[in-house]
């Protein structure tokens, strides 16, 4: 299915085609997405500037040490000659030496408060990108192409589907089984699967039980399936097959 809104603006794949799980097959037009990533990047890239700049504490700091100087010679000139220096512009430099000292504290919450900015851009440039990701369209499993539903140039919505792939590379071998025989629970025990490739050929696959049905169907059996690994492809999808449970080999989960 499409994960985003759009018009289809690439397929590169049709049907019968063999497709891997990841595979780019297509691609929804993605100006609008691009731009919306390429800004955020900015922002992002603004902001670690503003993160990594430390000027404005450094600047409060020195202001703050040249208001305690100013004070502490105003203080020993009243001590050698008294009345030299009001008592007014004591109380001046005493406000300015308070005020230097909040200007740190305010450049260092500044500095802070850019550092979770820079936190936020980097999750908007993160969200941006799994949003431009989105208008891949890609294999979900490795399989055959069965059917191709939309085309370039056609308008999709999420959930809609736009092409059907067969997966290929791991089967279901559905049997019935005769319940007077089922001595023991088989889930989860080995099963030889042999099928025939005619004249005479036949391959032989090893798979695990995982599901017994409940229930006795019409014909009086039991319904099993098991589950094997096709990676070479050597059985397609609805051949017939015999499958025989290892009593004596349970495999792990």
């Amino acid at each position: 299915p499409a994960s985003e809104v759009g018009i289809l603006d690439k397929l590169t794949i049709r049907e019968g085609d063999l497709v891997e799980d990841g595979q780019i097959l297509g691609r929804l037009e993605d100006r609008d997405a691009t731009l919306a990533f390429k800004r955020a990047e900015a922002e992002a890239a603004i902001a670690a500037e503003a993160a990594r700049s430390d000027v404005a504490v450094r600047s409060a700091k020195v202001a703050h040490e040249t208001a305690k100087a100013e004070l502490a010679r105003a203080q020993e000139a009243i001590e050698k000659y008294n009345k030299s220096v009001s008592l007014t512009e004591i109380d001046r430099l005493r406000l300015a030496v308070d005020q230097t000292k909040l200007q740190i504290e305010q450049a260092e919450i500044a500095q802070k408060t850019s550092k979770l900015q820079l936190e936020l851009k980097t999750a908007e440039v993160a969200i941006t990108k799994r949003k431009l990701e989105r208008h891949d369209i890609r294999a979900r499993v490795t399989g055959r192409v069965l059917e191709v539903q939309k085309h370039v140039g056609e308008w999709v919505e999420p959930g809609k589907t736009i092409l059907k792939v067969a997966r290929l590379d791991r089967l279901r071998c559905k049997g019935l089984v005769d319940p007077t025989k089922l001595t023991f629970d088989p889930t989860g025990h080995a099963v030889r699967i042999v099928v025939s490739q005619g004249k005479g050929k036949s391959t032989t696959l090893m798979g695990k039980l995982v599901f017994v049905h409940p229930e006795v169907t019409l014909k009086s059996d039991i319904e099993v399936w098991a589950e094997f690994e096709n990676r070479d492809r050597l059985v397609r999808p609805g051949v017939s097959a015999e499958m025989e449970i290892l009593a004596n080999e349970k495999l792990a989960t």
